[in-house]
């Protein structure tokens, strides 16, 4: 995955596939730890944190817009369904006389 230039975000840790070295467990969480530390301070896991930031703002503003077009979609509806009811009123009134 590339997600700008120069920085090249790893495949084995968007799909969580990082794995451990040593053969007793404490050798190998020493690995992943440090592998953790190292991915932690590099530029592509910051690269990838504004990517997830920014992928979440986008999200936001969209079903802000979707709401808001919700909204006015629902008003237009019932203003038309009023100016119905006032069409059939006033035909009712004027049957009526």
């Amino acid at each position: 995955m590339r997600a700008s230039r120069g920085v090249i975000i790893s495949a084995r840790w968007t799909e969580g596939n990082v794995t451990s070295c040593g053969s007793t467990r404490e050798a190998q969480l020493s690995s992943l730890r440090k592998k953790i530390h190292e991915h932690k301070n590099s530029q592509a896991h910051k690269e990838a944190i504004n990517i997830l930031e920014t992928a979440k703002k986008d999200v936001l503003i969209n079903l802000n817009a979707q709401s808001e077009q919700a909204f006015f979609n629902l008003l237009l509806e019932f203003s038309e369904q009023r100016i119905m009811w006032q069409k059939i009123t006033n035909l009712s009134q004027t049957l009526k006389v």
